[in-house]
């Protein structure tokens, strides 16, 4: 079915749908549109946020990390920075592609390696686990920037390793998790509106078509032969007060030449017989009959 023939067939359905069925479609229409836009909106607001208080995190932990006393070649070293292993996860990339990673018995580690980090240049960046189902925010930093802002650090006892990045990953399954919530929360929100809008609407709708109907109701009194019916009055300052107004002034200059006043009083009266007419025929002719 071509496309013309769609919008024809669509545009016939509304021109069959009644005007209060319309009116309450798009009022529902618009507030659907208007509780989606906030409801988005929030959601990117409050994301946006947690993303950047976690990057600020990530970030002052390890310029605040003090690099002297972690030894790169031991990730079980009790001076090692000392983070939560089921929302952390510490790693190491040297160029040549070795990895080390703290703690060392998760299954869910994030995905990335050493080209990543170059291409973030310091920047935080999300990555998956390998089976693609938990999103960590990755942060990788130069040997050479970790633990400066140590109050204790000193650039000549820096021990880190300057082209080696040193990475902390934080899981955002919580967040996830929050996010959602947020989502079902704003979903049960938006429908209750809607199915309290709608019910409210209704009601609103056909209180303001009654007058339409006293119109309709009314028009077919007219149409059954009753001249005298009139519109009821409303404000004429509305569109049906105006509407009403003209009705009635119309069916003033109907009921004129259609209306019962106009008819004959011969048509009115039925003589009783023949004989009470004014004819000059003797009563006796009448009498034979």
């Amino acid at each position: 079915m071509s496309a013309p023939r769609v919008l024809e067939g669509a545009r016939d359905k509304w021109d069959r749908t009644p005007l209060r069925v319309r009116l309450t479609a798009a009022v529902l229409v618009l507030v659907a549109g208007s509780l989606i836009l906030i409801s988005v909106s929030t959601i990117l607001a409050l994301h946006s946020y947690f993303l950047g208080t976690v990057d600020e995190e990530l970030e002052a932990q390890l310029l605040n990390f003090s690099p002297d006393v972690f030894d790169p070649e031991d990730m079980e070293d009790e001076g090692t920075p000392t983070v939560r292993p089921e929302q952390y996860v510490f790693s190491i990339l040297y160029g040549e592609g070795n990895r080390f990673d703290r703690p060392t018995d998760r299954a869910d580690y994030p995905v990335f390696d050493y080209e990543d980090l170059v291409a973030a240049d310091g920047e935080a960046f999300t990555a998956l686990s390998a089976d693609g189902t938990t999103r960590w925010r990755v942060l990788g930093l130069t040997g050479s920037m970790v633990g400066t802002n140590d109050p204790e650090y000193d650039p000549e006892d820096h021990n880190l390793q300057g082209d080696a990045y040193y990475v902390l990953s934080y899981k955002l399954a919580h967040f996830d998790k929050t996010v959602a919530g947020l989502v079902w929360v704003d979903l049960l929100i938006g429908a209750g509106v809607l199915a309290g809008l709608a019910a409210i609407g209704v009601g609103l709708v056909r209180a303001s078509l009654s007058p339409l109907r006293q119109i309709e109701n009314t028009a077919a009194m007219i149409a059954a032969g009753n001249y005298s019916r009139r519109v009821p009055e409303h404000d004429p300052a509305t569109e049906v007060g105006r509407v009403g107004r003209a009705i009635n002034s119309m069916l003033t200059k109907v009921e004129g030449p259609f209306g019962p006043a106009s008819t004959p009083s011969s048509a009115r009266t039925t003589p009783r017989s023949g004989c009470a007419s004014s004819s000059p025929t003797p009563r006796t002719s009448c009498a034979r009959r």
